[in-house]
């Protein structure tokens, strides 16, 4: 049976949501910054290559450059939006060429397969958010199958009636029982080195969006992390 938190432990456990609410507030803005600098810089150097010999070969990585850069510029205005209390900003997308898009940019190791269902039709989502959401789930589930010596990730997405379903299934360890009960609170995790906010900015996301998240056990082993949200 999961232990009850006491009074004190839910008072520091908002006090610390609090305090981080502030920082991460700080730093996106300190981050958009540095960002608006690298993104005129790169601008810089790819006008001063671009009557050169050298351009054609470095072309491509310059825009990959870019992409992460505008990646990011996203990514601080969502956190943003967070603290704001902006909404979702739901426009029609491919879901196919989302889904693709985004598991395509998620590095892994070359013992870990990835595997990818998506169906095809439109989709009203932020796609914003939806990025960040399945990259931090298909990243979650990466890191779960480290320590094997092989591993399989299982992307799915695709319409059910009126609802976007999307799956990310793991053959990994499973969840920790005494992470488990606690699995989307924040300083909730098993990693060594980790925050346990990545599932609380998925839940959020989901929520945002009208819809919810759960964790069930994979077959025969493992995590299948399951998203659903309305999207009609």
């Amino acid at each position: 049976m999961p232990a009850v938190a006491t009074e004190d432990e839910v008072r520091s456990r908002l006090e610390r949501l609090a305090a981080l609410g502030a920082r991460s507030s700080e730093l996106a803005h300190e981050l958009r910054n540095a960002l608006a600098v690298l993104e005129t810089s790169l601008h810089l150097v790819r006008k001063s290559l671009q009557k050169t010999d050298d351009y054609p070969r470095v072309e491509k990585q310059l825009a990959r450059m870019a992409e992460q850069i505008h990646n990011g510029q996203a990514l601080v205005r969502e956190a943003l939006d967070e603290v704001r209390g902006h909404g979702p900003e739901r426009v029609e997308v491919d879901l196919r060429s989302l889904v693709l898009e985004i598991v395509g940019g998620v590095a892994r190791p070359d013992h870990v397969a990835l595997d990818v269902e998506v169906g095809s039709g439109k989709v009203t989502v932020d796609p914003r958010l939806m990025r960040q959401l399945l990259l931090n789930l298909v990243r979650n589930a990466v890191e779960a199958l480290a320590a094997r010596e092989s591993g399989r990730v299982r992307v799915v997405a695709r319409r059910e009636g009126p609802h976007l379903l999307l799956v990310v299934e793991d053959d990994g360890p499973g969840i920790a029982a005494d992470v488990a009960p606690r699995l989307f609170e924040a300083f909730n995790t098993s990693k060594a080195n980790g925050t346990g906010l990545g599932l609380v900015v998925c839940r959020r996301i989901a929520e945002a969006h009208g819809g919810r998240i759960v964790a069930r056990p994979a077959e025969p082993r493992g995590t299948s992390m399951e998203v659903t949200i309305p999207v009609s």
